[in-house]
């Protein structure tokens, strides 16, 4: 019995004692926050902490249906890590600020959607600079350019940059070709069928143009049929080795190699593929060197993949490193940073873009008159439909000719763009103030402010892209002939009439974010300027918009922006021109109407409102099912849509005679 007096006072000192420092360390930053001139909410745990992170953030959504929907504003909400992708600008909009910081006992978070805010943040990198501790587990292959900063990451973005150029992107863009005519072609055998592989499907078309593009490795085509043999002295080939590592890479971060290689059998499959792909990257790195130092001459002129360029320019400046020198700061980089960089920009780049694939594919389904809009933008560039010519599909894609006028369409950009506003992979970006530096100052909507040493910061990608300020916008309520809407721009408003897209019926998101216009909604019309001659005012030519420096930031901006924007800006255009310039994506409506067959018979209005059930459920599975796992995308479920040639579509032009085309 005394021990167990004994045990409870014990508990109850350490509880007490926990509490009281709990209580004094928020008195403190709240102290310190209100000197700062930054608007504050006060919060019981800060979002970074890691125990609340892996258990609380889960129990408190558990917990939800429980209590009435927290506000925008709530402890509830902003004490997740997520808010900023799940409720978007909705904090903003309430506080009537568009910087601020939640104050909790374990430290201070400033969150900004406001881009003179994002714009000074980016611009000052040696005062506001990337937490790479966020990021050392990331270095699993050796250190690189995501978690190295300082002297140190300007060698590594030296060295590294010059691989991302257009030898490689030359390579990209064959591949993604390739791959996408295979992809097609796999489609169409089961056209009587929805495709509900989507999202895997757009992962492996990442996966094979990154794995030729990166190690040069042909990963096969989805409908080659073909198997490849296991090299000798592997127990895994390269495509599944690496296909394993990426599907697995939070066990292969998070947990202890000892774990994994003595776990149950899964962990040890996963150990084994981080072990393979390690050992296919070390041999082709000695291979690839020895190619270059035996023919550097011959290497100097082909197209050559990521490996052999960085491999390049590490033989390339090794003759400057000397033993008096810091080797963080001068000389090439070693084996281990190769096989390093290598492998985060594979990471990245796999599944951001494959993600924003998988984006504007279910987005163009949900909106076919857009989806119509791209068929003719890329029909006037690469020629109508129709050749049944596989050579003559395939001259048509010629990168020297076909890529510059692509890229610069102002509705493809527009297309692409948009995806990213709405559904960016990446919707935050963290910064801090090291906690043994000085005050920051910033200037916040006129005012200076001073952020605080030790305060983390997310430049919230997904709330400054829905702020109103900076971006075109229709006015809810919905259209009618009788109600029309406001067109913001800017300052100005003018009217539209009640026809065309309504903004409301298919959102591509959910509330509370910018309930009063369609901020939420994908409409590509919105990055469009159409420019007039002064002499008629007839339209001249129509240009992209440019919105503020850090209103638009899904690569980020500034020195650390990402390395890897050409590359996958080439894999998505050449994916969608190859695809739409002879398909439609069509939702998919079997889980409503028994066989597309059904649907043929229907009039128009039937087959509208059968369309508009499949749009809904649509957008009900999208918000439902998207998640932040390393990025922003739809998991777990799936919209499930149809491919036919285009001219065959089974909604055809006819039931959207509302929309503008």
């Amino acid at each position: 019995m005394a021990k167990l007096q004994i045990l409870g006072a014990f508990v109850l000192l350490c509880a007490a004692y926990t509490l009281a420092n709990n209580l004094y360390c928020l008195t403190r930053n709240i102290r310190t926050a209100r000197k700062s001139g930054i608007r504050y909410v006060v919060v019981p745990v800060n979002s970074y902490n890691k125990w609340f992170s892996l258990l609380g953030a889960r129990l408190l959504s558990l917990a939800d249906p429980l209590f009435s929907p927290p506000s925008p504003t709530s402890w509830r909400w902003l004490v997740r890590g997520g808010w900023p992708w799940r409720i978007r600008y909705a904090p903003f909009a309430k506080l009537g600020t568009d910087t601020f910081m939640t104050v909790a006992p374990g430290g201070s978070i400033l969150y900004t959607a406001d881009e003179d805010v994002i714009r000074q943040i980016l611009g000052r990198m040696k005062d506001f600079p990337k937490p790479i501790f966020l990021y050392r587990n990331v270095d699993i292959f050796g250190k690189n350019v995501v978690t190295t900063d300082g002297a140190s990451w300007r060698r590594h973005r030296r060295l590294v940059a010059p691989a991302l150029g257009e030898k490689n992107n030359r390579m990209v863009w064959d591949e993604t070709v390739r791959q996408m005519q295979s992809l097609t072609r796999k489609w169409m055998k089961t056209q009587k069928e929805a495709i509900t592989t989507l999202r895997g499907d757009a992962m492996l078309l990442s996966l094979n143009v990154i794995g030729r593009a990166g190690f040069g490795q042909d990963m096969g085509i989805p409908d080659d049929g073909k198997e490849k043999k296991i090299p000798e002295g592997h127990s895994m080939g390269f495509a599944a080795a690496l296909g394993s590592l990426l599907n697995n890479i939070l066990m292969v971060v998070a947990l202890p190699k000892s774990i994994l290689r003595r776990g149950p059998k899964p962990l040890r499959v996963v150990y084994e593929s981080y072990m393979e792909f390690r050992q296919y990257m070390c041999e082709m790195l000695a291979d690839k060197q020895a190619e270059i130092q035996s023919s550097p001459e011959a290497s100097s002129k082909s197209n050559m993949d990521l490996l052999g360029q960085i491999i390049k320019g590490q033989d390339l400046h090794l003759l400057e490193e000397a033993d008096d020198k810091d080797p963080d700061t001068t000389g090439g980089l070693t084996d281990s940073e190769v096989l390093g960089n290598l492998f985060v920009l594979l990471f990245a780049g796999h599944e951001t873009t494959a993600g924003t694939l998988h984006s504007v594919l279910l987005l163009l389904a949900i909106h076919p008159w857009y989806q119509r809009r791209l068929q003719a933008a890329l029909d006037s560039i690469l020629g109508s439909t129709g050749s049944d010519d596989p050579a003559s599909e395939t001259s048509k894609f010629h990168y020297d000719t076909a890529l510059p006028k692509l890229m610069c369409d102002p509705f493809i950009t527009a297309v692409i763009n948009e995806t990213l506003r709405v559904m960016g992979p990446i919707p935050t970006i963290p910064k801090y103030v090291p906690a043994d530096s000085e005050p920051q100052r910033l200037m916040v909507d006129g005012t200076e402010v001073s952020v605080p040493p030790g305060t983390m910061i997310k430049l919230c990608a997904s709330c400054v892209h829905r702020n109103p300020k900076y971006w075109p916008h229709q006015v809810l309520p919905p259209p009618s002939p009788t109600h029309p809407l406001s067109l913001h721009t800017g300052n100005k408003k003018e009217k539209i009439d009640g026809r065309g897209p309504d903004p409301q019926r298919h959102w591509t998101s959910w509330g509370p974010s910018n309930p009063h216009n369609d901020l939420e909604g994908f409409r590509p019309d919105r990055w469009l300027k159409t420019m007039h001659s002064a002499r008629d005012g007839a339209p001249a030519f129509t240009s992209v918009i440019s919105p503020p420096f850090g209103a638009f930031i899904p690569f980020s901006e500034g020195p650390r922006a990402c390395l890897g924007k050409r590359f996958a800006q080439v894999e998505l255009v050449a994916a969608l021109a190859v695809l739409f310039s002879s398909y439609s994506v069509e939702l998919g409506v079997e889980e409503l109407v028994p066989g597309v067959e059904g649907v043929d018979a229907m009039g128009r209005e039937e087959r509208r409102r059968v369309w508009e059930r499949a749009a809904e459920e649509a957008n009900g599975r999208w918000r439902k099912h998207s998640s932040m796992v390393i990025t922003l995308q739809m998991r777990g479920n799936c919209v499930p849509v149809r491919l036919v040639p285009r001219g065959r579509e089974v909604f055809g032009d006819g039931i959207f005679s509302g929309h503008s085309w």
